[in-house]
């Protein structure tokens, strides 16, 4: 990337002469930093005012008074006393504040000033990466979305915590009186255990290979749609034209080997035109892009919101999506791509189903069944998911006695942040993708 400042030339804001006064105003009235709107060490631009703040709020903290022996005691505990300007400084801050009382117009400029910073360094950051020319056009625009987006969390108001009550309340009045969106998987069993999927939930989809994974999503989101949902489906494995032959194969019963070797009969065909002419008007969006971070993901669950409101979104799968940027190893990676995926799920309100495969470790166990200590590898992703649904078919792993697979498939709820756990009897039929409950 540019090592150049392209805004160099310009004078970040701030003012010596408030930070001065407010950190007095805390000497003679320490009762000043249990107010609301309290400032942080980094909103102080003059690096002592820092020191000395931070030793402010670390007295507070340990529930010690604050004046001008306790705070320069501390500072010279840490070695900064003489290089904030000794007792002698601190000693002019107070005896140049006369009152305290208009604390809060200093609160204000000083936190003002430290975002209009901020805002400086994100918009520079912003100039060096679309003047990087090695970089790919998306990534440089993922880049930048993700800088966009701390800027306007500069600028993001919390709402009155009674405000939040009311709005849990009406939210939970409307889902009552079918007002809202219910976002179900209409696997009867399932809704029994999980009830409905709530927006920013991230729900883990995770099995071995060869387990239903993608069928499984398919057979979510086909529900949703068909109940006139909003859907986004990134599949990142597949291509679009693989998961639309999935879906037809679904539709019309009809092995999906046929749409890869188009040997069709001419009632099947006919049956897949028809299929085409019920499902063409459900709302859903299939992306595959290869190139696939969370910022992608946010900037198009957006992009769609603008047209009409999208009530799930469906990743397939985990293991080939893309951090936003660099890290030096996997561990990280993982947990940095879950980390958004679970933040875009909360700051856009809306549940997002992750499909994940697991390590081999269960297969080394007598007892196959999948176990949360099998996502380890994964990152963050356990910690991160409310829910987890794991799918297990004993007789997949009975193949080499010479027993058919019969496609009795276990949903293992394994993780239920707000609810119970449980197992969903069902039998998939692979030859269309279709799960049933037993």
């Amino acid at each position: 990337m540019p090592k150049n400042n392209h805004l160099e030339n310009i004078i970040p804001p701030y003012s010596i002469d408030y930070e001065n006064t407010y950190l007095g105003m805390v000497l003679i009235n320490p009762s000043i930093l249990n107010s609301e709107n309290t400032l942080e060490v980094d909103d102080f631009f003059y690096q002592p005012h820092r020191e000395i703040y931070g030793c402010m709020l670390e007295l507070k903290n340990d529930g010690d008074e604050i004046d001008i022996v306790s705070v320069s005691e501390l500072l010279n505990v840490y070695g900064k006393l003489e290089s904030v300007g000794g007792r002698a400084y601190l000693n002019d801050m107070a005896l140049d504040c006369m009152s305290s009382a208009n604390h809060p117009y200093y609160t204000k400029h000083i936190k003002e000033y430290s975002q209009k910073r901020k805002v400086v360094k994100l918009t520079n950051d912003i100039a060096c990466v679309a003047s990087d020319k090695q970089q790919d056009l998306q990534i440089v625009t993922n880049k930048i979305k993700v800088i966009e987006d701390e800027i306007s969390k500069l600028y993001t108001i919390d709402e009155p915590y009674v405000d939040s009550l009311w709005y849990a309340y009406d939210a939970l009045e409307k889902r009552r009186e079918k007002k809202d969106t219910n976002i179900l998987s209409y696997i009867n069993g399932l809704d029994d255990i999980v009830g409905t999927f709530l927006p920013g939930d991230l729900i883990l989809i995770a099995a071995r290979p060869s387990m239903g994974k993608t069928y499984l999503t398919l057979e979510l989101s086909r529900n949703m749609v068909r109940n006139s949902l909003n859907v986004v489906f990134f599949s990142i494995e597949m291509t679009k034209q693989k998961i639309i032959y999935r879906q037809l194969a679904r539709e019309t019963k009809i092995n999906s080997r046929k749409f890869r070797t188009s040997s069709f009969t001419d009632d099947e065909l006919e049956n897949v035109s028809k299929a085409i002419s019920n499902i063409c008007f459900q709302k859903m969006i299939i992306d595959d892009k290869s190139k696939t971070t969370p910022a992608y993901v946010r900037n198009k669950i957006i992009s769609e919101n603008k047209k009409r409101k999208v009530d799930a979104v469906f990743i397939d799968y985990f293991g080939l999506m893309k951090p936003d940027r660099e890290y030096s190893d996997k561990y990280h990676e993982a947990s940095s791509i879950s980390e958004g995926i679970k933040t875009l799920t909360k700051d856009l309100d809306i549940p997002v189903f992750c499909v994940c495969q697991l390590n081999r470790e269960c297969e080394k166990r007598q007892d196959k069944r999948p176990m949360l200590s099998d996502l380890r590898e994964s990152g963050s992703l356990e910690q991160d998911a409310d829910i987890v649904l794991f799918l297990h078919r004993d007789s997949y792993y009975n193949r080499h006695k010479g027993e058919p697979d019969d496609g009795d498939t276990e949903i293992i709820v394994a993780k239920n942040r707000d609810g119970q756990l449980g197992i969903v009897k069902t039998k998939m039929i692979p030859e269309w993708g279709e799960f049933k409950e037993l």
